[in-house]
């Protein structure tokens, strides 16, 4: 096995130098792959409220905001099992996303009083 072209004639020292050069950019690398691993659950998740905002939409925060503030104060004061109010989410969050949807639909098809032209009686 011979060496590549521009260490063929280097000293000692120089080939000790890219060594360590070559150690120091693999570990580099292996640290950052390791750091994009790590951090995928972070990804996922920030991937997961940015999808929930643009569903609910941002103009009715407060209003899902003051939605669930009211759920988990019947939680607490309900004190039924956590499993049954689960169950009652999941049953119901589709439907309210659906629901979502079509109402965020119908108010992006409607036109605004702005878009309408005055009918000049031509």
């Amino acid at each position: 096995m011979s060496l590549p072209e521009p260490y063929a004639n280097a000293s000692k020292l120089e080939l000790h130098k890219a060594l360590i050069q070559m150690r120091l950019e693999l570990h580099r690398q292996e640290l950052r792959h390791e750091t994009l691993l790590a951090l995928k659950p972070l990804q996922a998740a920030r991937n997961m409220g940015q999808q929930w905002r643009s569903v609910l939409g941002s103009g009715s925060a407060p209003i899902w905001g003051a939605t669930a503030l009211g759920v988990l104060a019947l939680v607490l004061v309900r004190r039924k099992p956590l499993n049954q109010w689960l169950s009652l989410g999941s049953a119901i969050a589709p439907l309210l996303v659906q629901l979502l949807r079509r109402s965020s639909a119908e108010t992006n098809s409607k036109p605004t009083a702005s878009s309408e032209t005055p009918n000049d009686g031509a």
